[in-house]
This record gives C-alpha cells, structure tokens and sequence, in this order.
C-alpha cells in the first residue's frame, strides 16, 4: 500500500498561519456597532455571531442534492467530510486520519476518527459513511459521477472500511473534499425530510425554529464536536439576498459581517464606509461559455467546429477583463486552472479576436447569415450578458436571453433546454475538469458529447494510477479541447471579498465549495 498518514488534531494553526500570509480580508477588533441584526463587537471583544449572505436559497440538504455551490457554507457545517483541502492545496484529515491506495491504485483503506459524534449523540461509525457512499453512488445527484467509481464497500471495522474501485481514481481524495465526502446517519438517510433536517456529524446544528426557510438559517455551534477550537463563532446566519443592491445595503447597515462575493462597481462605494475593508483573491473561478450542445440537437450549427471555433474568435478578452471586469481577472481560453498541472499558458494565444475571420468560418460552415439561439439569464451571468450578447451579434449570432429564477440555476444545464450557457466554474483540480467538461456524464457535458479521440484519452486518464501519470493525459485533453473548441472559456476570475471590523477571510481557493473555515476573527 501506499499510505499518506496526517495529523488528527485541529486545523487552527494552519488556517491562522494562512490569516498572516494570504489574508484577503481582515480588520482589528475595535468599537463597532452595526445596525439591523449584525454582530456586536464593541468593547474590543471578538465577534462570537456571523452572518453570511448568499445569493439562491440553497436546495436540499441531504448528501444526494449536496452542490458545490453556495450550499457548502450550511451543508459543510451540518457533515463532517473524510477530507479538507489546505490553503496551499494539500489534503488534510477530516473525518478521516488516514488513508492509503494499492499499487494498482484499485483499493482504498480509510480510517475514521473514533470520537465522531452525530448531532443527535449517537457515534458516526464506518457504517454510517458506506450507507452515504452507497446511496450517493446509487441515486441521481450532483456527486453521483464522483463516486460512481466506487464498485464495493467492506467496512472492517467501526472506524475502518475498504473501497474497492472499478478503475484507478486519482482524484478521489479530492471528491471526498466535497459533498462525496460527506458522512450521513445510515439509518435515517433515505427518510422522507432528510434533507429539511439533516443529521451530521459537523461542528453545526441547522436550527430550524430560527431559521425561515427560503431566507435564512441559522446555525448552532456543537461545543462537543472534535473540530470545535477551530470555528469561532457560536451562531452562524446564512442569508438570501438575491440583490446585489441589497447586499450593498446590508453590508453597510452591518446585517451581514462579510461579503464573499463583492460586484466591481460597488468596490469603491464600499472602500468608502469605515469599518469595512475590501480585497481581491485570484483565480477564483472562471466564465465560460458553455457551448453545451456541441452535437448540434437544438441548434445544428453547434456540431460543426468552425462554428465553435468563430465562437471563440468573436470574444476580445482583453477588453473584456479591463472593462466588464473592472479589470479583475484574466483572459482564458481553456478550461483548467493555472494552479494545476494541465494549464498550458501557450494555450490562450490560439484564437485571436477577429471579427471577421469568425463570419468566414460561419459561412464555410453554411451559415453566411448566423444563426438564433435562446441563452438563459441566471444569477451568475448578468455581469457578462451584454458583452456575451454583442459579441456574438458581431459575428451573426443573435442571443434571447430568458430569465431562470435562482433557485432553478442548476437547471440551465441540466434540463437540456439550451445549447449555449454562460457558466461560472470554480477554482477545480484537473481530474474534477476533465470529467466535468469531457465526460458524456461530465455535468458540463449534459447533452452527453462524445468523440472517439476524447474517450481514448478519458480511459486513459481513468486508468492512470499515480497522480503524475493522469496529468499528463489531462494536458493532452485540453489541448484537444482548445483546439476544438468544445466550449469558449472567457476568462478566470478575480472576486472582491468584504470584511466588516473585526471579521477576517481567509484564502481557501482550493475549496470544492464555500466553507466556514473561510471565515474567522482578526487577530
């Protein structure tokens, strides 16, 4: 076996080690007395509430519809999950101290902490994560794919189990990061309601007599949870805020402390009030123009190449990054992240802005005079849709956008409705991508593409067992997807953060979805 053995204890040394070097946002503890329901800090104590706003109510709470959306924040406090990623990307024992592979990469060994506890007092044990495991795999969700790997479980002991793979899985510890992860009671997990009110095994209990459904919940620190040094505040708040005025408004009357995701035009207003501190993190995420329906099933223009390749002619990144991005971000065209192995700087020179060289290839593809599509206006694209929109114009693509409410975004993909999709994806490992964006079960893939090229280099990628040997096929794969223009990455994205007095946010860049351990008090 090849084993990694990690620490078991609190992650509080790291996570305040990353708060003195890469802080993004953080302001010393004085005087502070905010207005309609914030947190009181007054008197040079640290905050003991926070209260986070989210854009969309989230959707259920049980480990099947678990997203990596904003969901994390309330999710990821509810479950323990097996693994955390570290602010410089390592992994870090969660629910898990230990883990090893065989040399074939088809065995996994995982070991549990013996000190969980579900929030109802009863012990969290290795049944209770192969029931999870089993019935993620086994139902249609968000992280069916993640695990769908996974061909049997043997639990060996309460603390101990075995995963034996269909195929090597480099990524796995990655998934296990994320809503794959997560550990559920076995006995209730399929019950009706679940996911109203779940039970985990995390430092937080969802308090649904405080909470209202569709706009707040309230959570409640566990002072018996294992992990609980390592989480400050005692009650935390998520709030729906749909509007980006309105979050404005709530940060500066202090009825939420932090900000995660701030809109460049509101950078300097904010910079403005005193007590909140405004800073930029890389790399965040990154817009894509999802070309979905590259088989041409709704709009049989999309199947040709060249018409995917003049899509990705007709965007000028540059000005795009310096004007609709206020300048917070980068040109990209591919896909995976530049802190991962498959990011190929070259790659970003192939398709040069030119107007007219895109309406040459639409019409040596047979369409002179364009083409309509129908696009769908979610929460996450506003910022992009008018460029997004002129400049397909420009090159004989005229755009309808149709609203979706916040609550149906996933949907734009998924429902299969729509050929192109404005997308943000996050900040995602190479393994996570390729399958994401390439796979026919790929989320990113959702009408199911297929090339006989691309599933070479898949399986390939699929059986490769060290981390080494994948990277290279990945590399491979977005070359292929660059040069053939699978989808048309725009760029990666920069957020602004806000902090009120005495709150800090720290980098967690490599996290699958949002987390509490994004937050702390300044030091």
């Amino acid at each position: 076996m090849q084993s990694l053995r990690a620490s078991a204890g609190s992650s509080r040394g790291w996570r305040l080690a990353a708060a003195a070097a890469v802080v993004v946002a953080t302001l010393s503890v004085s005087a502070c007395s905010p207005g309609g329901g914030g947190t009181e800090t007054g008197g040079g104590q640290a905050p003991t509430e926070l209260t986070i706003p989210v854009a969309r109510q989230p959707s259920q709470l049980d480990p099947v519809s678990a997203s990596s959306g904003t969901d994390g924040y309330i999710w990821k406090s509810v479950y323990d999950t097996l693994v955390f990623t570290g602010p410089d990307g390592e992994y870090e024992p969660r629910a898990a101290t230990e883990w090893s592979f065989s040399e074939d990469g088809l065995t996994m060994n995982l070991t549990l902490r013996d000190d969980l506890v579900f929030s109802d007092g009863t012990p969290a044990t290795a049944n209770d994560l192969k029931a999870t495991l089993e019935r993620i795999r086994d139902t249609p969700g968000p992280s069916q794919r993640e695990v769908e790997g996974i061909a049997s479980i043997e639990v060996t002991s309460d603390t101990a189990l075995t995963l034996t793979l269909s195929q090597p899985d480099p990524s796995l510890l990655r998934k296990f990061t994320g809503p794959a992860g997560i550990i559920a009671k076995a006995g209730e997990l399929a019950e009706p309601g679940y996911g109203q009110n779940p039970i985990g095994s995390g430092p937080y209990i969802l308090d649904l007599e405080a909470s209202t459904p569709g706009a707040e919940y309230v959570l409640t620190k566990r002072d018996d949870h294992w992990n609980a040094d390592n989480y400050p505040f005692s009650t935390v708040t998520v709030r729906v805020i749909e509007d980006s005025t309105a979050l404005e408004n709530a940060l500066r009357s202090g009825e939420v402390d932090v900000a995660p995701s701030v809109l460049p035009a509101s950078r300097a207003s904010l910079e403005s009030v005193p007590g909140i501190e405004i800073s930029e993190v890389e790399n965040t995420s990154q817009q894509t123009l999802i070309i979905a329906d590259r088989d041409g099933t709704i709009q049989p223009a999309l199947a040709d190449v060249r018409v995917r390749q003049a899509i990705n002619m007709a965007f000028d990144r540059e000005n795009i990054v310096a004007n609709a991005m206020n300048g917070l971000g980068a040109p990209s065209e591919q896909v995976f992240y530049p802190t991962f192995d498959a990011f190929d700087e070259a790659l970003n020179d192939t398709y040069e802005y030119d107007v007219e060289g895109a309406k040459d290839l639409l019409a040596e593809a047979g369409y002179p005079d364009g083409f309509s599509v129908t696009m769908p206006s979610i929460i996450y694209s506003g910022q992009l849709e008018p460029v997004v929109g002129q400049a397909l114009a420009d090159i004989g693509i005229d755009v309808t956008w149709q609203p979706i409410p916040a609550q149906d975004t996933v949907t734009a993909i998924t429902s299969k409705s729509f050929p192109l999709v404005v997308w943000p994806d996050g900040n995602d490992p190479d393994g996570t991508v390729a399958f994401g964006h390439f796979s026919p079960q790929g989320f990113l893939n959702p009408f199911g593409s297929e090339d006989p090229e691309l599933t070479e280099m898949l399986t390939r990628a699929r059986a490769a067992v060290s981390a080494e040997e994948a990277s290279a096929v990945y590399q491979e794969i977005n070359e292929w997807g660059v040069e053939n223009a699978w989808s048309a990455p725009i760029v990666k994205s920069h957020s602004l953060v806000a902090a009120r007095e005495g709150y800090a946010v720290v980098n967690t860049s490599y996290q699958i979805a949002p987390t509490l351990d994004q937050f702390d008090v300044s030091e």
